[in-house]
């Protein structure tokens, strides 16, 4: 895929965003958000190359490309199936014309839509590296209505980060809040109930019979 001109300009900026020789490591990556002069948001995911041909060939095989381009374009669908950005728990941002720049450090760049004026909540999901072993994603947001603390992605939290602005801080929310945080989980726990009483009736009724005084 070939880069939009509109990105030339951002590309000097970005890449002194990079984080030198991590980025050759497999295991680490790096996600910039920034807003640049022009007000617009613009993502950058970096790692090294051996990462997302990793994360390719896993997915689609070896021979699923045979150019550059080809493997640009099964990034690109990589990272539009497994990446996304939900502001005030409802806005999910779009990620315009997605580019890749092929490198031992490659970068993918995108230019975010749909950014709104006052942020009070913020959920990101990064699965384009989950079968890479001990990955670890270091997330920079670089605008005045983000939070600007550094936070890390990774298998711990499920690559995912759940932040809410409470009191003018922002406040991570924890994934693992407990068993019924997971609606799955409660809906398991409402059918459980039930059962678990009635087996303990049918055993007071069995240990009556046999006369035996039933456990409490």
């Amino acid at each position: 895929m070939r880069l939009p001109m509109k990105y030339f300009p951002l590309v000097f900026l970005l890449l002194l965003l990079s984080f030198g020789s991590s980025a050759h490591q497999s295991d680490l990556s790096t996600v910039v958000i920034s807003k640049i002069p022009e007000g617009k948001y613009v993502l950058q995911i970096t790692s090294a190359l051996t990462a997302f041909e990793g994360e390719v060939d896993y997915l689609y095989g070896q021979n699923a490309y045979q150019t550059p381009a080809e493997f640009n374009a099964l990034v690109v669908r990589h990272f539009r199936r497994n990446f996304s950005l939900i502001v005030n728990e409802s806005d999910t941002l779009r990620f315009l014309d997605p580019a890749v720049l092929l490198g031992h450090e490659t970068k993918l760049l995108a230019e975010i839509t749909g950014m709104p004026a006052r942020v009070t909540s913020l959920r990101l999901r990064n699965g384009l590296f989950r079968e890479v072993a001990n990955n670890q994603a270091m997330l920079v947001m670089l605008a005045d209505n983000l939070p600007t603390q550094q936070y890390v992605l990774s298998n711990d939290n499920q690559q995912q980060l759940h932040l809410q602005l409470s009191n003018g801080q922002w406040v991570s929310v924890q994934q693992q809040a407990g068993f019924l945080a997971n609606p799955n989980n409660s809906l398991w726990l409402l059918l459980i109930i039930p059962v678990a009483y009635l087996v303990y009736r049918a055993d007071q009724r069995k240990a009556r019979t046999a006369g035996v005084k039933p456990t409490a």
